[in-house]
């Protein structure tokens, strides 16, 4: 269906470079919306796609483009009979940023004190864990099989709240064991974090990992056959097949996708009484004024002991090895 759509946008004499924007935004509505029919797209999931993009940290001149769009894909299936009401006709396909602001804090005061993304519950964690670790395929370049490794850097990522650039990354010298804490630059925003782990358990797994697998100092955690770390399409594809194994949704709309894993340390956190700005300085978000809270956060135990307190009551299920 979207093959037609550019031959369309092809021979209606549009640019290379909108074909290029408004493929991309249709290619992004169908990942978000997986397995639903397009002729059962309603306006919330409009809404919805638009809120996850800016989740996502996607900017607001970005989701406008996309809206673009979406807006001519739309019109275009309205066109061929594929749909039979005009999406692109609809308010949410439309919306201003500060119309997209005020419509997120609705949505987040919907849900209390949860906030916007969703969060992997504990039996899917412990099923995703489990389900990861029967993989016994043997890895290029480690002791140490598939599934042990892939249930590791799950585990990273709902616990230190990493996006998946910054996981496949880690090298051993990101880690200081004796003060249980991660440094790294971060991909995203240059910037370097420096976040208590907070969990002794993930700790150990990654100092055996490192040690039965012989990893050096400056060498990735997680190799790929290409002497470099692991691609974000690998860890996605990755994670959706143990989701598939595991019987669980994928896909941005009903299921889970890599970044809920980063959603999952945020809500969970943020529902065990974790000061925001604790959980908004373990994300690394990139500010002047997080930088400042972060500063004096340091001198603040008892933050640091809330996410010990939070971290071992929610994360640490015990089920790698």
């Amino acid at each position: 269906m979207i093959a037609k759509f550019e031959n369309y946008l092809r021979g209606d004499l549009a640019g290379s470079g909108t074909i290029k924007s408004y493929i991309g935004a249709a290619h992004r509505f169908h990942r978000f919306i997986g397995v639903l029919p397009i002729e059962q797209v309603r306006p919330s999931h409009i809404t919805e796609f638009r809120l996850t993009s800016q989740d996502r940290g996607i900017g607001g001149t970005s989701i406008s483009q996309y809206l673009i769009g979406l807006r001519s894909y739309f019109k275009w299936l309205h066109r061929e009979g594929i749909i039979s009401e005009d999406y692109s006709l609809w308010p949410e396909c439309h919306l201003k940023q500060k119309k997209a602001v005020t419509l997120r804090s609705a949505r987040q005061a919907e849900h209390h004190k949860i906030p916007t993304g969703k969060s992997i519950p504990i039996e899917h964690r412990r099923l995703i864990i489990k389900t990861s670790l029967s993989n016994t395929r043997k890895v290029d370049g480690l002791n140490s099989n598939a599934g042990e490794r892939n249930a590791l850097m799950i585990e990273i990522g709902w616990i230190c709240g990493l996006r998946v650039s910054d996981i496949i990354t880690l090298k051993p010298r990101n880690f200081d064991f004796r003060l249980g804490r991660i440094e790294k630059r971060i991909t995203k925003t240059n910037e370097i974090l420096s976040l208590p782990v907070c969990s002794d358990l993930l700790l150990d797994k990654v100092k055996k990992y490192i040690e039965v697998n012989n990893i050096l100092d400056d060498s990735f955690l997680f190799p790929s056959s290409q002497n470099d770390h692991m691609k974000s399409s690998t860890f996605t594809a990755m994670f959706e097949g143990v989701l598939t194994k595991a019987g669980l949704p994928t896909g941005q709309l009903n299921g889970y996708t890599p970044h809920d894993l980063r959603r999952t340390c945020a809500t969970e956190l943020f529902n065990n009484d974790v000061p925001l700005k604790t959980i908004s300085l373990r994300l690394g978000h990139a500010s002047v004024a997080m930088t400042e809270n972060y500063l004096r956060l340091s001198e603040r135990t008892e933050d640091v002991e809330k996410l010990t307190s939070a971290i071992g009551k929610v994360f640490d299920i015990g089920c790698v090895a």
